[in-house]
């Protein structure tokens, strides 16, 4: 779902629209655009941030996005895109070893549980 949203909004870029993206569950009791960077092409929201807004240590959530059109953020979310492949391998990879690694477990079934 996450790769269809940002191939969808990668779409609206190359059209040459800016927009401001969020998730269902946010509410608006305000104008938003004050209180973004007028000098920044991609703000996104952040799960954790450190309080330094360029951090790439700061874990982005994209529940809201606001993207500016141009071809630096159309570059961004074609690279973004292409990333899925390879976190698509890694997720693959992790379950499968954590299939591996994962204990097995025996329930002993009792006599009244059996079936005959």
């Amino acid at each position: 779902m996450m790769w269809r949203r940002l191939e969808f909004l990668g779409s609206i870029l190359e059209l040459g629209y800016n927009f401001l993206f969020t998730d269902m569950d946010i509410m608006w009791l305000r104008d938003p655009f004050p209180h973004l960077f007028s000098e920044v092409d991609f703000q996104v929201t952040c799960d954790h941030s450190n309080g330094n807004t360029s951090d790439p240590g700061n874990l982005v959530n994209a529940d809201f996005k606001f993207v500016q059109a141009n071809r630096q953020t159309v570059k961004l979310n074609k690279y973004w895109y292409e990333l899925r492949w390879t976190f698509l391998r890694q997720e693959r990879a992790r379950r499968v070893q954590h299939h591996q690694t994962r204990p097995v477990c025996h329930r002993r079934t009792r006599s009244h549980d059996a079936v005959s």
